[in-house]
């Protein structure tokens, strides 16, 4: 797909994802490189790799818990209930509950798909030295 990417490293199963319940893990072996300074030059290069990456296929990579994903949503509103029963600003999160029920099941699963690097920052890039 063109985009720039250290592979992952595979355990003796030939597997390149470790998962334990909802924790994924994965390996790369470490390369020479710069994390890159903050310049138009240097954003617009990471803006085009993350570009093409929002376009590879993700049919079959597997499913990630994280805090777009509806039982995330649930999960935590039943947290913040039972760990704040007499907060007032919890109290308020709480009060839209029901919108949250519709936000999860009329938008969230209608927005598109596909591979997002929610975090992507001049500490998370490597740029190769010329």
């Amino acid at each position: 797909h063109g985009i720039p990417a250290i592979p992952y490293l595979s355990n003796p199963d030939g597997n390149f994802i470790f998962q334990n319940g909802r924790t994924m893990a994965m390996i790369q072996n470490v390369v020479p490189g710069l994390n890159p300074d903050i310049t138009m030059g240097n954003v617009r290069q990471m803006g085009e790799s993350l570009s093409r990456m929002h376009l590879v296929p993700f049919i079959q990579l597997p499913y990630k818990y994280g805090w777009l994903s509806p039982e995330y949503i649930k999960e935590n509103l039943v947290k913040l209930n039972r760990d704040f029963p007499r907060n007032t600003n919890a109290r308020k999160i709480l009060s839209v509950f029901d919108s949250c029920g519709e936000f999860i099941e009329d938008v969230l699963s209608r927005l598109p798909k596909g591979i997002i690097h929610g975090d992507a920052h001049s500490y998370n890039v490597i740029f190769k030295r010329f």
